[in-house]
């Protein structure tokens, strides 16, 4: 980060895990700033070990991409990337070219076109100068620390939809690395520190200063015949910064140059939008101009230009300037001003700079082929004055140590208009407190195991039910039940109605029963939906006597399920109804008439074998309930008048009764397990 440091100590191989004040000693800004990196870097290992990549499940945390009508919208919400948690603004969906704060400037994501969407997460530095609430009036503004702002921003790509299916597995190794793979190979003193070409390096006395040097990637360009990258670097870690309209006269003075930026283009950082959108960049000068339109400036010690000429595959040093001194290959490679690039075979090359205090080689290409550079790239190193010689020059990483951007594939969207949202199937992650088997992943042991959508716990035990059900379910639910009413299908007394004719020459039963799940003669799970009916009958009930009539779930061959009110009782066949005794004196224990519960339960087996030896039509047909209607009245005297007359409505009293059939409902092996001793299933 851009900040005024003496030098960063944080060492990860080392495993510090705190950082302690000790009583009478000075503390230094590195020993603060690497207690901040050792906790930062604990909280996201921990976050990658538990969380990795997603989205929280909660509906105000859930963020998304979805395809509307009016363009690609994005859901703000909370999201995961390799453990770094980043936040999209917002409280109502918004459009992907709507990132004003967050990525100002993003193109319209063409139509017909196969794309990749994703998340792009990093932290920025702020100092006071673009935040003005980090000064505090009452120490009379005084600058004191910096912060990082942590940036989520939701970006898409091009992609080549020829070959495999896309889809959001395969998409994932199309995202950009984290951050680019130069290596700065070789970074040491001046072998001559005065233009007089002795040679001082190892002397104890010569002055070389201390500072943090810092070397950027300002900007990456590519116009499909040329590729341009632009070097900054300062020996004041980039940290020297301004506003254009309040700098003061000394920091425009001296041989610097100067980047004129604003927050926007502090926001354009990583890897390049496709479409050959070039996100704005802060613009460098080699001095102060009178006149400038953005709000920003910071200085550097010098810049280099470098363009890659794809059709000779050659780099050649366009320009570029070292505190004052122009840089071109002509000069000797030990003076100060010396930039050329030095190719070896292929296109292997490096970049040599002698600049004012420091030579430095930087490699252009790896053994894969050319280096990717990233703008905002960077490498960081120490000069000591009063270290040992082979010390005063300390470079931690020849990689680049940032910035470091993590990704989130957020969807996958073909030519087609067909999109795949981290989303499909299972929104979002849950809390631990809410996890359950469709969340945990399951890896079959093989691929023949199971098919690829198998990928969860839940999603293995539902196919293992399945094949078992395919296989065996229905003879073991059978044995176990025989079949009935498993759960549910309750008749609801607040519904059923009994409806009669004005004239007392029909009536109406209306009733409906709740949701529930049978076993039918197959053995198989059946789940039933809420269902109603309502049945007219012209039989009237005769004296006192209840006329009964019985409720019935019909389920077809063809899967139509509805119910049925009839006057004929049911029949229960003894071989399709081999179900399991609850009690001596219970309903089902009855149908065998068993001299004993054991007794009972081998006469079930039996005639449970039996009907799987006899081929059985399938059909069922439950009885539920029994709704009994009858009249009843006071006496009605009889008379010429009326010895032909029927009770009136008015006179009716106790009309119906509903009870349910006990006899259907299948016991629970809760219930049984008490009660009977299963026997040999051979």
């Amino acid at each position: 980060m851009k900040t005024q440091l003496s030098r960063m100590t944080f060492n990860p191989p080392k495993n510090y895990s705190g950082v302690y004040q000790q009583q009478g000693r000075m503390i230094t800004d590195a020993d603060w700033n690497e207690l901040v990196a050792i906790i930062d870097h604990r909280i996201r290992g921990a976050l990658v070990d538990i969380i990795g990549n997603g989205t929280p499940r909660r509906d105000d945390r859930l963020a998304d991409i979805a395809l509307t009508p009016q363009g690609m919208l994005i859901k703000p919400g909370v999201i995961y990337a390799n453990g770094m948690e980043g936040r999209i603004p917002g409280d109502t969906p918004f459009e992907i070219t709507a990132q004003h704060e967050e990525c100002p400037g993003i193109p319209v994501p063409p139509e017909d076109t196969a794309l990749i969407v994703y998340a792009d997460l990093w932290d920025r530095p702020v100092s006071a100068q673009e935040d003005a609430d980090l000064l505090d009036p009452a120490l009379h503004g005084a600058d004191t620390c910096t912060r990082t702002q942590r940036m989520a921003q939701i970006k898409w790509e091009i992609v080549d939809e020829t070959g495999d299916p896309l889809d959001m597995d395969t998409c994932t190794a199309l995202l950009p690395p984290a951050k680019g793979n130069a290596t700065l190979s070789e970074l040491v003193l001046r072998s001559s520190l005065t233009d007089g070409g002795t040679d001082f390096s190892d002397e104890p006395e010569v002055r070389c200063g201390n500072y943090p040097f810092r070397l950027e990637v300002h900007d990456v360009a590519e116009d499909g015949y040329n590729r341009t990258i632009v070097l900054k670097w300062s020996s004041e870690n980039g940290a020297e910064c301004h506003r254009v309209a309040t700098a003061p006269s000394d920091f425009k003075g001296g041989n610097w140059c100067y980047e004129f930026f604003s927050k926007s283009t502090e926001k354009q950082l990583g890897a390049r939008f496709a479409g050959g959108h070039s996100p704005p960049r802060g613009f460098l000068r080699d001095s102060f101009p009178d006149a400038i339109e953005l709000p920003l400036v910071r200085r550097w010690d010098g810049y280099c230009v470098l363009t890659f000429d794809n059709a000779t595959a050659t780099w050649t040093v366009t320009s570029g300037i070292d505190r004052g001194v122009a840089l071109s290959p002509a000069h000797d490679p030990e003076v100060h001003g010396y930039a050329s690039v030095i190719s070896s075979t292929g296109l292997a090359a490096s970049l040599s700079m002698t600049l004012n205090g420091l030579r430095l080689v930087l490699d252009l290409a790896t053994s894969e082929g050319l280096a990717q550079f990233f703008s905002g790239d960077h490498w960081l190193a120490w000069v000591r004055e009063a270290a040992i010689p082979e010390q005063r020059v300390t470079l931690p990483d020849p990689r680049p140590i940032g910035v470091e951007h993590r990704y989130l594939l957020m969807a996958v969207i073909d030519s087609t208009g067909n999109i795949q949202t981290l989303n499909s199937g299972v929104a979002g992650f849950p809390s631990l407190t809410d996890l359950d088997a469709r969340d945990v992943a399951y890896q079959p042991g093989s691929p023949d195991e199971f098919p690829p959508s198998v990928n969860t716990v839940q999603r293995a035990i539902h196919e293992l039910r399945d094949r078992v059900d395919q296989k065996h379910g229905g003879e073991v639910l059978q044995a176990l039940f025989g079949w009935g009413v498993l759960d549910g299908l309750v008749p609801d007394p607040d519904t059923w109605e009994i409806g009669w004719a004005d004239g007392l020459e029909y009536y109406d039963i209306s009733i409906a029963v709740t949701e529930g799940v049978i076993i039918d003669t197959r053995g198989e799970l059946i789940e039933i939906p809420p269902l109603e009916c309502t049945e007219r009958f012209d039989e009237l009930p005769v004296g006192n006597q209840a006329l009964k009539h019985y409720l019935y779930l019909i389920v077809e061959d063809t899967g139509e399920q509805r119910l049925e009110i009839r006057l004929d009782a049911p029949e229960v066949p003894f071989d399709k109804s081999p179900r399991l005794p609850l009690t001596e004196s219970g309903s089902n224990a009855d149908l065998f008439e068993p001299e004993s519960l054991e007794k009972a339960h081998e006469v079930a087996w039996e005639g449970y074998r039996d009907s799987r030896r006899t081929p059985v039509r399938f059909t069922n047909e439950i009885c539920l309930a029994t709704i009994g209607v009858k009249r009843a009245a006071k006496e009605i005297a009889v008379s010429p008048d009326n010895r032909e007359q029927i009770l009136q409505p008015p006179a009716i009293r106790n009309a119906a009764y509903l009870q349910r059939d006990e006899t259907t409902r299948l016991p629970t092996l809760s219930k049984i397990a008490d009660q009977i001793k299963l026997p040999d299933l051979n």
